[in-house]
């Protein structure tokens, strides 16, 4: 890779990632945008543009983001490596307001210029990915489709790919994602069937849940449970009311939620869309469980040390450092038309025999606080209070803090999971 062309929406991690290769490769990196706007937010007239990027273009090596409509050509022709990051939607939004919060200008503003107002920049930018995501992301996948017989072509879709594709270098070989096979780009969407769009969106979660979780993400906290399983004593297995068995899937081929989309509504509508991005973070052992006709009803990931990377890149400081015999549980979620099945205890059950049968020894789980049912299934399968999270989340930005459990907690984990207790007491005596 000695030409790499990186294209995507702004707010996409651009930038970033060129400074990212730069480190791995020293190859030099031109921000387009930077070399197109002068002092004062004027434009360089076209003649004199195209030839500076002409004269750009000569160098035997480069790394260029900030590619325009009428000029990106050039430099795709002549890239050995085309790198997309097809990020989401919200994704890119969340790293626009987080740079603009954080008094980052970012490369693409020209020296001796100021940004634009916020809120001014904010509804022009919602505007752009508008446009993008309803067009223009479709006419990049159909470009990247004809140009597959001959640059090196990487889709990445998460900061976990893009930390595997960096980690990777030199030794990254080409990859075409699935969406540019057959000639023509089909477009699938991140978010909801048929498309990206704040309206559906909206309409699947309900206006006003949607804008408590954005200002809880903007300013709250939270309280989780950290609950621990001594693999070593498995309670019995709870049987479901059906016949399931956990296997392990490919996030990246696993359609399960984005068919789960089609019935989710509200806070399972958003969750859903959480469990995408985690797999879209690179973090790869999904595990499904499934009927007999194959359709998936129950779903987790079982981490291991060795697989931490992307979670913890995905969600920093978010999780402790697991031992060499620890195995953590993340991600649970039963498919809305097999609720109240108990799908939860049994499939969480088989997970957790999986790992201790992988030589584990302790697995740990979180739970929200106010999470009744959530607490009772993890109670089913032998996990009991370890330590508490508490996570406050300021403009975005999450800090955790673990502490121990205190009496309060154990007052509340009591409270609901009272039967299970019970029932669990009877066994061991």
């Amino acid at each position: 890779m000695r030409r790499i062309a990186i294209v995507g929406p702004g707010g996409s991690g651009k930038s970033r990632l060129a400074r990212e290769l730069n480190e791995a490769t020293n190859i030099g990196v031109i921000h387009l945008d930077n070399l197109f706007w002068r002092p004062g937010w004027v434009e360089t007239p076209p003649l004199e543009w195209e030839a500076i990027q002409r004269r750009k273009l000569a160098g035997d090596t480069w790394i260029v983001e900030g590619l325009q409509d009428g000029t990106a050509h050039l430099w795709l022709d002549a890239a050995d490596t085309i790198v997309f990051l097809d990020a989401s939607l919200l994704s890119c939004i969340w790293r626009v307001t987080r740079r603009r919060l954080g008094s980052h200008a970012g490369p693409d503003v020209p020296a001796g210029s100021e940004p634009a107002p916020f809120y001014r920049a904010l509804v022009k930018f919602l505007r752009y990915l508008w446009r993008y995501r309803r067009t223009t992301r479709a006419e990049v996948l159909a470009d990247l489709a004809r140009r597959r017989e001959g640059p090196q072509i990487v889709v990445l879709r998460g900061s976990g790919d893009v930390q595997e594709f960096v980690r990777d270098l030199p030794r990254t070989t080409g990859k075409v994602d699935a969406d540019l096979t057959g000639g023509e780009a089909r477009v699938r969407s991140r978010l909801l069937p048929g498309g990206t769009s704040w309206i559906s969106l909206v309409r699947a979660v309900g206006p006003r849940l949607l804008l408590e979780k954005l200002a809880e993400q903007t300013w709250g906290s939270s309280t989780n449970l950290g609950l621990r399983c001594d693999l070593r004593s498995l309670p019995p297995r709870r049987p479901a009311k059906i016949e399931i068995a956990i296997e392990p899937r490919d996030c990246r081929s696993f359609g399960g939620f984005a068919d789960e989309l089609q019935w989710a509504k509200g806070a399972d509508c958003l969750q859903v869309l959480l469990l995408r991005r985690l797999g879209d973070a690179g973090v790869r052992t999904l595990h499904v469980a499934s009927d007999q006709d194959g359709a998936p009803t129950y779903c987790q990931w079982l981490i291991g040390a060795g697989d931490q990377q992307p979670v913890d890149a995905h969600s920093p400081g978010r999780y402790p450092r697991l031992g060499p015999n620890e195995v953590l549980l993340e991600g649970a979620y039963t498919f809305t038309r097999f609720r109240g099945l108990g799908l939860m205890a049994d499939g969480m059950w088989q997970l957790l025999r999986k790992a201790r049968n992988g030589g584990a020894e302790s697995a740990i789980t979180y739970v929200a606080a106010d999470n009744v049912p959530a607490l009772r299934g993890c109670a089913h399968v032998g996990f009991l209070p370890d330590h508490v999270r508490l996570a406050t989340r300021r403009f975005g930005r999450t800090r955790s803090v673990f502490r121990p459990v205190d009496e309060e907690t154990l007052d509340a984990w009591a409270a609901a999971t009272p039967r299970t207790r019970e029932a669990r007491a009877g066994e061991l005596s």
